[in-house]
């Protein structure tokens, strides 16, 4: 044990070294704490090790199981898949995104919600005062990712119903349009949209410019949960507002994404006004 230091400090240490040396791959799960109580640690001990090695996101705790290797794999999502111009023959956004980088992403439809839009959404989206019909999509972003033993038996043990691998969210994604515009694009359907909502959007003639603002907050409790951040993690949220030809809104964007896997890329940026 190094001088000065506690005995946490060294359980950590030892634990990261034996992570990056992929003594303990992604997903596989740490010794609990009765076998590293058996092997001299105290509880305590154990206890601020994995909380400090959680704290920095290398592991992850499923609460009465024990603490799990993360995947720190950082997904660039490139903002020039995302707009109008993109390809027609590409796949939706974030699985054109993924699998450019090797990785099986894919959106997963968590909830449509027709009614009444909250004040603050129906600001956002310009709606008069006698008419807060909105149309709501709540989608996850996920990254499914093979365990060591899924790896070890070949792609037979893969995929996203293997108990051998794991949907991993990076994003929460929460979509508002004004209830005319999401009949107009089919956005009021059930089931997730070949090629995304944008391109749906796009195909309506409803998509002009758009508007993204970025920062860090706080993630919240129901956050931390879904996309499975320490207490007192943070998270990258981005609201985009998208018009149409127009001027008029058609979308209102809430993305929620985990911040240390998360790389946002623009391409081919236009800084000289043609």
């Amino acid at each position: 044990m190094a001088r000065g230091t506690a005995k946490w400090e060294d359980l950590a240490g030892q634990l990261l070294r034996d992570i990056e040396a992929g003594a303990h791959p992604v997903l596989t799960q740490l010794p609990k704490v009765r076998e590293l109580r058996a092997q001299g640690w105290s509880a305590d001990a154990v206890r601020d090790a994995y909380r400090h090695l959680t704290a920095l996101g290398y592991i992850t705790v499923t609460h009465g199981v024990g603490h799990f290797v993360r995947d720190r794999t950082v997904v660039s999502v490139h903002r020039s898949n995302h707009g109008p111009a993109a390809d027609e023959a590409m796949l939706e956004p974030w699985a054109t995104d993924t699998a450019e980088q090797g990785l099986d992403g894919r959106m997963i439809l968590i909830d449509l919600f027709a009614g009444e839009a909250p004040a603050s959404v129906a600001d956002m989206l310009q709606l008069t005062p006698d008419d807060y019909s909105v149309v709501r999509l709540t989608q996850h972003a996920v990254v499914v990712t093979p365990s060591a033993a899924a790896s070890d038996q070949g792609e037979a043990a893969s995929g996203p119903d293997s108990a051998l691998s794991e949907e991993t969210v990076l994003q929460i994604q929460e979509a508002w349009y004004p209830a005319h515009i999401a009949r107009r694009a089919g956005l009021d359907v059930e089931g997730n949209l070949e090629g995304g909502t944008l391109r749906a959007l796009t195909a309506a003639g409803l998509v002009g410019s758009a508007t993204e603002r970025f920062r860090y907050r706080l993630a919240t409790q129901d956050e931390r949960q879904t996309l499975q951040l320490p207490d007192g993690g943070y998270v990258l949220y981005i609201e985009r507002l998208l018009v149409d030809p127009d001027g008029n809104v058609a979308e209102f964007q809430r993305v929620t994404a985990v911040p240390d896997r998360t790389e946002v890329v623009y391409k081919d940026l236009q800084l000289v006004r043609q």
